[in-house]
Parts: C-alpha cells; structure tokens; sequence
C-alpha cells in the first residue's frame, strides 16, 4: 500500500483551501480600494478615505455594508 497518496490528497485541497484564500482577500481588497476611491471622490477627506479602506480591510462585510448603507442615506432617496 503507498503511503503517498493520501500526501497527494493533501497537497491538493492546500492548493484549492490556497486559491479560495486569494480569491476571498483578493476581492475584499479591491472592494476596500473603490470604497476608499468612491469615498474620496465623494469630498471626503483623503484621511476618512484611508479609514474606509483601512476599516475595509479589517472588518469585510460590516465595513462593506455599512458604506453602502451610510452613501445611499447620504445621497437621498432615489424616488425622490
């Protein structure tokens, strides 16, 4: 019986556990880069801009959400 495959088994699901891991960061950094560009574009400050981003990278999905939510309530209802 070889002892290499379950290693081969191994080697496999690290690679794919890797390219989930850099698809996971690789879009929460370009999602906290355009908050951070929109935020900049926006007229804030270029420090609150950073912060987004920074908040961006930190904390993902609350940050994310929570810029989403604070720009649609900055901008006005859509209606009106």
């Amino acid at each position: 019986m070889s002892t290499t495959a379950p290693f081969a088994l191994l080697a496999i699901d690290t690679l794919r556990t890797g390219a989930y891991f850099l698809a996971i960061y690789g879009i929460t950094i370009v999602a906290s880069i355009w908050i951070a560009r929109d935020a900049y574009r926006r007229g804030q400050s270029i420090a609150i801009a950073i912060g987004w981003g920074v908040f961006g990278l930190l904390v993902p999905a609350v940050s994310h959400l929570l810029y989403l939510y604070l720009r649609r309530k900055h901008e006005g209802s859509i209606t009106g």
